[in-house]
């Protein structure tokens, strides 16, 4: 800043008058809020119940907001998830006005309908957009983080508005470089899925008002304002604070959707059997069987960033969300997605670095997680299993080579016997590991590097 010398001063003094006027301004917007909040509505033609119908995970809206009055949360079938998708788009003005100290920003849901039966509710998640203001299947796994739980049960009453503070979420996404005109939305979800089918064959348990409704109070709505915040409803499940934090970073080998067009039906590592039978649910029960303190998982498919590492944001929903997770261990299972030239590799070595750290740090910055890094399941990528291996040497993490298990036809889906999904069942599916592949996987990042690592940080008389 300018320093003032002596013959200055009244200089200096001059612009204390433009700084105030500039004071005067924000408060002045900041009471404005207070009397007059801006009341936004969802992203036209994007709100719904979001289903991939097609296979080719564009995210396709099964229903929108403006065709029907009220949207499902708790319809269930085979390949759908029970969720509804609420998107919002902020202009300039918006995202300046949620910036504002002092102002709290509260979405406002209209509960159209309660079938639900005991034990089961609806969660509600942020998420920010990957692309093109729409979110995939995958996605809903990854692009998430939990906001408010059991903001609907069977105890809610039908045909009441409610309001839940979601501030600190809407900052955070209006905060991102070039975030105007881009956005953010939230998810409805049922938060254990598990109870739809016992439901009485009742489907659609929750409706939630949509754009379709007849009056602003039924709608869902964005309020920004200068009033305080709204008290949320306390989590029934709190996270033990002690837990051990296990992040399992991947691709469609971690976790794929359905995409029926392909004859993959599951929603889990692509090709096992069932999810108990993939590599990570293999590796979280061994996990869970050697530590003596509770453990939180959480399994999240950066395979967009494989394949757009050059360009991808350090900011970007995708690292944020595993940064904000807060892990202990960071299981790092991505290069099947990324084919590298020669020279692309001391590059993509220091982005993938970058990338890694961040999480590591934690939301805090001040986190030091331990990194466990796997290369490549197939021998396409040798560049990228060096770029990954020069990153885990320099770094002292542990580096698990896992391109020779493809050798093994045993490991391949190729031949598996159960059933995958509709046939036919697309080469690049079968192209994954079964259930032999993804045992192999597990035992090697177990017998290599974690099962070492538990032991010697984490052993059970310290827990």
């Amino acid at each position: 800043m300018k320093q003032c010398p002596v013959p200055e001063i009244e200089d200096c003094q001059l612009r204390l008058p433009n700084i105030t006027i500039f004071l005067l301004v924000l408060l002045a917007a900041g009471n404005a809020l207070a009397d007059d909040p801006l009341v936004l509505a969802p992203a036209p033609q994007m709100e719904g119940y979001v289903l991939d119908t097609n296979g080719d995970e564009a995210g396709d809206a099964k229903l929108l907001g403006y065709k029907v009055p009220d949207l499902p949360v708790g319809e269930m079938n085979e390949t759908t998830e029970a969720r509804v998708w609420i998107p919002f788009v902020l202009t300039e003005e918006q995202r300046a006005s949620v910036m504002q100290p002092g102002t709290s920003a509260t979405l406002r849901l209209f509960l159209a309908a309660n079938n639900g039966t005991q034990g089961l509710h609806v969660d509600l998640y942020g998420s920010g957009y990957r692309s093109d203001f729409r979110v995939s299947q995958n996605d809903y796994a990854t692009l998430r983080k939990k906001l408010v739980a059991k903001v609907f049960d069977a105890e809610s009453k039908a045909g009441a508005g409610c309001e839940f503070d979601v501030t600190d979420f809407v900052r955070e996404e209006a905060a991102r470089p070039n975030a105007a005109g881009s956005g953010f939305g939230f998810l409805l979800q049922v938060h254990d899925e598990t109870l739809l089918p016992k439901a009485d064959g009742v489907q659609n348990v929750f409706k939630v008002g949509s754009s379709g409704r007849p009056t602003l109070e039924e709608r869902p709505t964005l309020v920004i304002s200068g009033k305080p915040r709204v008290a949320n409803p306390t989590d029934p499940e709190p996270e033990d604070p002690k837990a051990l934090r296990v992040l399992i970073l991947g691709n469609s080998i971690l976790l794929n959707g359905p995409m029926l067009k392909k004859g993959w039906a599951g929603n889990w590592g692509m090709a096992a059997s069932k999810p108990e039978a993939d590599f990570a649910h293999l590796l979280m029960k061994r996990i869970q069987e050697n530590v003596k303190r509770p453990v939180v998982f959480k399994l999240h498919n950066i395979a967009f960033w494989e394949r757009n590492w050059p360009t991808i944001r350090d900011d970007d929903p995708m690292v944020t969300y595993a940064r904000d997770f807060n892990p202990d261990i960071i299981i790092s299972c991505i290069a099947e997605n990324t084919g590298l030239h020669d020279e692309q590799v001391d590059t993509y070595a220091a982005k993938y670095e970058a990338m890694i750290s961040d999480i590591a740090r934690g939301a805090d910055g001040k986190r030091n997680a331990d990194v466990v890094v796997r290369t490549s399941f197939w021998k396409i990528n040798a560049n990228t299993d060096l770029a990954l291996s020069k990153v885990a040497a320099r770094r002292g993490w542990p580096c698990v080579k896992c391109s020779d298990l493809c050798d093994e036809s045993a490991n391949m889906a190729t031949h598996v016997t159960y059933p995958l999904g509709p046939e036919p069942v697309d080469p690049g599916v079968r192209a994954h590991p079964g259930d032999a592949g993804m045992k192999a996987i597990a035992d090697r990042i177990w017998d290599k590097a974690l099962s070492g690592l538990l032991s010697r940080k984490y052993p059970k008389e310290n827990l």
